[in-house]
């Protein structure tokens, strides 16, 4: 060891001693794109673990992007680690007419001399590959570029989830046996293998003259053939062959001769282009050419002799090369397996997913289309000839990950289109604006797709117990009933104010048991902010991993580009996304519905940048709100922001602010056209129309505050640069055919921020979005509403929509607003939902029927006999509070529907015990208080290192649920003991604080942690980088810390906190029935999306029908179910009830579901048929402690 903590790199004659070097290694590509390279192994694609040399893996992903070219297939493989990584495969190049197979394999065996193995064939892929599908791809690591990438040797399809599990149990087991700790060699072992390496060189030396000649002649012969078109003699390409047979020695010598043969072959091409012009011009007099031509006929085909016996030699020499190279043991790479009935891989037909093309399907001529010009214009292409055959299709469904760029074949054209010079642009001046069109035109680059389902941060296990609970031997002791149980002490009243958002819970500092820590596992990554932070908001991507990963603004998303993409830029990145570039996933058996539907991410339309900024940019946040953020470039970590992007949700402009800095208007799609209107919308507003290759227009405004008036350059098709510098805001939006005089109406002034309020009035709740703005003063601010917005508009609001509309993720049609604020009205709030049972048409139902009452008794003495304090002490918050949930409302319905006094207040009692535990902060992982967001968090990731331990606790996952079971369970202990809420509210509150502060003055946390009021639901995804953005899985769970909310407010006398947990409630109903609960008449959703019923998991980006824990259907509904609580039935409706149910679960389906998932199931549909729920749970031998 060179030290106490940095292993040992032994040298590379050790490394056949290595449990790594020559074996498949399964690994995750996070893994892979971690590997270093070190200095003295650098061009040999060796790279470490530690100090674990690796070169082969093996990768198991789906397929998010195909570019298929002529010599190399590129696929971007997505794992779900949260990175991507390129396969590229070498591709025998098709034989020309007249061509010969070993001319063509001689050709391309000299067109890469990196690649490993022979080429003739290229790798073994058993099955053509498109996007969506999951691949085993065993290959060698490789850089290009800086980018790491996976040169392919053997590609399997993988059709079952077994397969797949198999696999990553292979990668568990590799990093718990092997990588987990460093390669250890003694001595004596490292000084053995020195001497032998010290032998072999010795030995290779002795080997003579001889041989070294012949090695000489085997790159002499390779460069003849090329040149000439025959090899030197026969008999030295003979002896080539014999040479290498024999030795390894000159083998890397030919390598060199390899590389100087690329050479020779670009010379040969320029000598077959002056043979094509002199055969043109031979055919002008053909008479006289005949007898030349027949003389070159026979030249071409001793050409091709002599280049078939030189594959020969080639074909042994790269043979001889891979022996060299791969000297495996254990399960060993092999260049040439085959994929056939002893594989272990079972052939299938694929599913195949469909393909969005995001891209053109023909490159344009060179000429654009002059039809937008009302005056002639000659269009010179010179200036981009050579770089791409304009005739050649192309085909994306998606394209390289933006940190990713393909490594390409020495004779490949370059990833990007992108001009690095100057191009010929030409100017003319029309009625309309003066108009620039570019001499040569490109492709789109297409997006991304990032299909898996990333589990990074998220528990993969069921969210409800597995095991049926021990029967208790004994019956709870019952003793006599105290009048006492109800008498209510004295309980502070605090009236509901005008504005139900105004006054926090409370100012205090969490109470002194709960620990306190300054750090967090996650650190504030660039934020220029102080107090808590937000953890659960849409910008999160901002301040996470390498903070490019998308920002979903809806309609548009943002991203840093950070100089990669088809643009380079290192500005913002703008995006939309129409529906006809979604992708869907296969379509279920049962229903017709697709399994998901995604958007491409990665389209870098416009790209928002200034001169200044380049590879030592800095990307900071500050002012970081529940509705905003803004976002700071900086040349340097020193400089002041270069351009400042305020972001807010719904934001009908991308606005970026200049103050001196050169923009640069930047484009991935490229443009078409690019033209500068005549006549300004506004005094000092200049506009100018990008019309794209992708048939896209988007328009831009520039407001001067400041100097000169913007004006552009064209430089090239992905460049507009500022002649000057400038002092105003730059504002893009795209225009989809009728908002041009919307966006001229509303240019020059932008959104900073959101002011909430809102205020209730019996059942009629409002709340208020007044939108904080800058820019050009008198200017009506122009945003975009979501659906839900629009259908609970006032009148006033919604005369202020206009017929501007844009397609949103995951959130249907979104409507442009001309207003400065939007009021949204709930008209009928579950004002009178209690503890009891409830319906919306019948309200709160209390009394049930002897019979009724005696079978619940009969139940419920068992149950409460259960062991409380040990069903509760779990090590997990989430799981704690969902037994403390069930105990509590096992004692309101003994307590409000059997009336059982004597019964409840015993099982109370030991209910206190066991939500003191928590309350004293003395459970298995106690509570601390972290000040580096600002938050209360379960210190299990502290104690185990493990970022996903409790559902991601401590990094903010699922916090609405975690502590709603508690909040809940408070509320129904104060209810039936009034006299216990004095002594806990400051625990209670504190939870509430945590996940629902509505007032900025409250400096211990952020406001509205979970619940966007945006949106109208919450997020649970915390601080973990995600492509997709932030994501829910269980409405319901989000729905029943509303309600808990409602019940701690109404109990503990907090007024505003009652009147905001109903207009959540409200909200929620809305806004779930409209992108997570789908009848047949929802007109929101993909219609080839709605047949699911329900979400499974919505992000921002994408909807899929599945859960992070399993794909059983029972578990994909019955997480939008659980928990069955009083306000159940608000959200949950009788038509949606009955649709789903006949779905998935009548004709007795429900009855084959294993566990308690059956009682789950009957519970919901006890909502819209009581006595058919009914006599399933009171048939003969119903366990209800097991559930089965």
């Amino acid at each position: 060891m060179t030290d106490a903590t940095t292993p040992e790199l032994y040298p590379q004659y050790c490394f056949h001693l290595s449990p790594t070097i020559n074996r498949w290694c399964h690994l995750r590509i996070a893994d892979i794109l971690a590997l270093r390279s070190h200095r003295g192994f650098q061009g040999q694609d060796v790279y470490f673990h530690v100090n674990h040399p690796i070169k082969w893996v093996r990768i198991c992903g789906v397929v998010v992007s195909v570019d298929e070219r002529e010599t190399k297939h590129f696929y971007m493989i997505d794992d779900g680690s949260g990175a991507t990584l390129e396969c590229v495969v070498n591709v025998p190049p098709r034989a020309a007419p007249g061509t010969t197979a070993a001319t063509v394999a001689a050709a391309a065996a000299t067109a890469d001399p990196k690649s490993n193995g022979p080429t003739d064939t290229g790798p073994v892929i058993d099955a053509p590959v498109d996007v969506g599908h999951i691949l085993d791809i065993k290959g060698s690591v490789s850089t290009w570029r800086n980018n790491r990438q996976i040169r392919a040797e053997k590609i399997v399809h993988l059709h079952s989830t077994e397969k797949e599990l198999v696999f990553w149990e292979k990668v568990t087991l590799l990093k718990r046996d092997v990588l987990s700790k460093p390669w250890v060699l003694d001595r004596r072992e490292v000084r053995r293998c020195k001497r032998e390496e010290e032998g072999r060189s010795a030995s290779g030396r002795h080997r003579g003259t001889g041989e070294r000649h012949r090695s000489r002649r085997v790159e002499q012969t390779a460069v003849e053939a090329v040149k000439t078109g025959f090899p030197k003699t026969s008999t030295e390409t003979e002896g080539t062959k014999t040479g290498l047979e024999k030795t390894r020695t000159g083998l890397e010598r030919t390598k060199t001769g390899l590389e100087r043969t690329t050479t020779a072959l670009e010379r040969t091409k320029t000598g077959l282009e002056r043979t094509k012009t002199g055969l043109e011009k031979a055919a002008i007099k053909p008479e006289r050419s005949k007898t030349g031509l027949e003389k070159v006929t026979t030249g071409r085909e001793k050409t091709r002799t002599g280049l078939e016996r030189t594959t020969t030699g080639l074909e042994n020499m790269r043979t001889g090369l891979e022996k060299t190279k791969t000297p495996f043991v254990e399960e060993t790479p092999n260049r040439h397996e085959r994929s056939d009935g002893n594989s272990g891989h079972e052939r299938k037909p694929l599913a195949r997913r469909p393909v969005t093309v995001t891209g053109l399907e023909k490159r344009r001529a060179a000429k654009p289309v002059t039809r937008l010009i009302p005056v002639a214009v000659s269009i010179d292409s010179s200036g981009d000839e050579g770089r791409r055959n304009p005739n050649r299709q192309t085909q994306h469904s998606s394209a390289p990950s933006p940190q990713l760029e393909a490594k390409r074949g020495l004779n490949d054209p370059p990833s990007r289109d992108v001009l690095t010079s100057p191009a010929k642009v030409i100017t003319s001046f029309a009625p309309s604006g003066t108009i620039q069109i570019l001499a040569s035109t490109k492709r789109p680059a297409p997006g991304i797709l990032h299909s898996s389902l990333d589990k990074v941060g998220h528990a993969t296990s069921v969210p409800i117990l597995t095991e049926p609970i021990p029967k208790p031997t004994s019956l709870l002791s019952v003793p006599p009933f105290s009048a006492s149980l109800k008498v209510a002490p004295s309980i502070k009243i605090k009236s509901m104010a005008r504005d139900i958002f105004a006054d926090p819970i409370s100012t205090d500092a969490p109470p002194a048991n709960i620990g306190r820590k300054q750090d967090h596992p996650v650190r504030r990554l660039g934020i220029k902010a102080n107090g808590p932070i937000q953890t659960n908001k849409f910008y999160g991507n901002f301040h996470l991993g390498n903070q490019t990963s998308p920002t979903f603004l809806h309609p548009y998303s943002v991203a840093w580009a950070r100089g990669q993409g088809a643009s380079g830029s290192w500005g913002l990145a703008v995006s939309h996304i129409d529906p006809k570039q979604r992708v869907y996933g296969p379509s279920s058996a049962g229903t017709g519905a697709a399994s998901y539907f995604i958007n491409p991410i990665g389209i870098q339309s416009v790209c928002l940048s200034a001169q200044e900024l380049d590879s030592a940019t800095v990307l900071t946040t500050e002012a970081l709100t529940d509705f905003s953020v803004q976002v700071d470039l900086r040349p340097n970590a020193q400089a002041a922001a270069a351009v400042q992007f305020p972001l807010v949700q719904g934001s009908a402009f991308i606005t970026a602010v200049y103050n001196g800095a050169t923009p640069l208007i930047q484009t991935g799609v490229f443009y078409r056209t690019v033209t500068r209107a005549t006549t300004d919308p506004k005094a000092g507003v200049t506009k100018y129309k990008l019309h794209l290759e992708d048939g896209n227009t988007w328009l831009l405004y520039a407001y001067c505050t400041g100097g000169g008036l913007l004006d552009l350059e064209v430089v090239n098709n992905g460049l507009a640069r500022a002649r000057n510098p400038f002092h105003g805001i730059i504002q893009v939006t795209k225009d989809p055919g009728n908002g041009e005089a919307v966006y001229d109406q509303a240019c020059g002034a932008y959104p900073t921020g959101v002011h909430l309020t809102g205020s209730v009035d019996g059942a009629r709740g409002t709340y208020n979005f007044c939108f904080q703005k800058a820019g050009m003063s008198g200017t009506t601010l122009a945003m975009f509403a979501l659906p839900h917005h629009q259908s609970s508009f006032d009148d006033v609001t919604r005369g202020k929509m206009t017929n501007l509309t844009l397609q949103t993720t995951t959130k249907g049609v979104a409507t442009a607003v001309l207003a400065d604020s939007w009021t949204m009205v709930e008209g009928n709030l579950p004002t009178n939902l209690g503890f009891l049972p409830w319906t919306p048409q019948a309200g709160s139902v209390g009394a049930i029927s002897d019979a009724t009452k005696a079978a619940i008794r009969n139940v419920a003495q068992q149950e409460v006999s259960q062991n409380i304090l040990q069903q509760t002490d779990q090590n997990s918050m989430y799981f704690s509070g969902k037994a403390l949930a069930k105990f509590a409302g096992l004692m309101l319905a003994i307590q409000e529907l059997l009336g059982d006094q004597a019964l409840a207040q015993a099982g109370l009692a030991q209910l206190k015990v066991a939500f003191s535990r928590f309350a004293q902060n003395a459970q298995q992982y106690p509570l601390v208080y972290e000040s580096a967001w600002g938050g209360v968090v379960s210190s299990a990731t502290y104690v185990t290192g493990d970022n996903g331990v409790d559902f991601g606790n401590t990094l903010y996952n699922d916090h609405h649920f975690h502590w709603g079971y508690f909040i809940y369970t408070a509320a129904v202990i104060g209810h039936l003991d009034p006299s216990w809420i004095n002594a806990n509210r400051a625990y209670v509150d504190m939870l509430v604080r945590d996940i629902a502060n509505p007032s900025t003055r409250d400096q211990y946390f952020p406001v509205w942690r979970c619940f966007d009021w945006f949106h109208g639901h919450s997020w649970a995804h915390g601080l973990f980088d995600t492509l997709d953005g932030k994501d829910q899985e269980s409405s319901s769970e989000d729905t029943m810390h509303a309600y808990a909310l409602k019940m701690w407010g109404t109990v503990s006398g907090d007024k505003n906190m009652e009147a905001r947990g109903n207009l959540m409630l409200a909200l929620q109903a809305r806004s779930l029935q409209a992108y997570y609960l789908y009848t047949a008449a929802n007109a929101v959703q993909p219609p080839e999306f709605i047949g699911n019923k329900v979400a499974g998991i919505l992000f921002e980006n994408k909807i899929d029908h599945t859960t992070y824990f399993g794909t059983n259907i029972e578990y994909i509904q019955g997480i939008h179910m659980l928990p069955l609580l009083p306000h159940t039935p608000l959200v949950r409706t009788p038509q949606f009830v009955r649709e789903e149910w006949e779905t998935f679960f009548g004709g007795g389906r429900a009855d084959a579901v294993q566990g308690g998932w059956r009682g789950i199931l009957y519970g919901n549909y006890a909502t819209v048929d009581p006595r058919g729920a009914y006599a399933f749970f009171s048939q003969r031998g119903f366990d209800t402690l097991g559930g089965l």
